[in-house]
C-alpha cells in the first residue's frame, strides 16, 4: 500500500515540476524593437493608432497605450493586425479581461471588433504575445460607446 502511494506522489511531484517549467519558458519577457505610434485625435481622444514593430519576442505582457478617454470609459475598437514572418497575437483588453483576441502568421492580415476600456489614466490597454515576429502591424480605430463610473453616478 505504501508503494502505491509513493508511486502516485512521485508522479505528482514530476507532472507538477514539468508543467511548473513550461509556464515559466513560455512566459518569457516580451522584447519588442522599433516601435513606431501614429495616432489621429479628435475632440482631444485618440479615435486611430497605427502601430508598427520591427521585431518582437515573448509575452505575454500587458501593454498600454496613451488614449486620453475618461476612467472607466469603454470604447469600440476596429482593429487589423498583420505580421510579415512569425506569429504576433494581440488581445484587447476591456476591464482586464480579453474581448478580442486578434493572432496572425506570416503574412496573413486578421481584423475583428471588440471593446477596450479605459483605465484610471485615460490609457487603454491591449495583451502582446510574439514568437520571432517580423513587421508587426497593428491599426485600432477607437470610438467612445460608454462611461461606466458616469452612467452609475446617474
Amino acid at each position: 500500500m505504501n508503494k502505491m502511494y509513493f508511486s502516485i506522489l512521485t508522479v505528482t511531484v514530476s507532472l507538477m515540476s514539468v508543467f511548473t517549467t513550461a509556464g515559466w519558458i513560455a512566459a518569457a519577457p516580451l522584447k519588442e524593437s522599433n516601435i513606431h505610434i501614429s495616432q489621429s485625435v479628435d475632440e482631444g481622444k485618440v479615435s486611430a493608432a497605427k502601430i508598427t514593430v520591427d521585431s518582437s519576442n515573448g509575452g505575454p505582457e500587458i501593454v498600454r497605450m496613451q488614449a486620453d478617454y475618461p476612467p472607466d470609459t469603454v470604447i469600440q475598437v476596429e482593429a487589423s493586425l498583420t505580421v510579415k514572418e512569425g506569429s504576433y497575437k494581440v488581445e484587447l483588453l476591456n476591464k482586464g479581461k480579453a474581448s478580442l483576441v486578434l493572432a496572425a502568421k506570416d503574412g496573413k492580415v486578421v481584423k475583428g471588433k471588440g471593446k477596450m476600456s479605459a483605465i484610471a489614466n485615460g490609457d487603454v490597454e491591449y495583451r502582446v504575445t510574439a514568437k520571432n515576429a517580423k513587421k508587426a502591424y497593428l491599426e485600432l480605430a477607437l470610438k467612445a460607446v460608454a462611461n461606466t463610473s458616469q452612467a452609475e453616478k446617474r
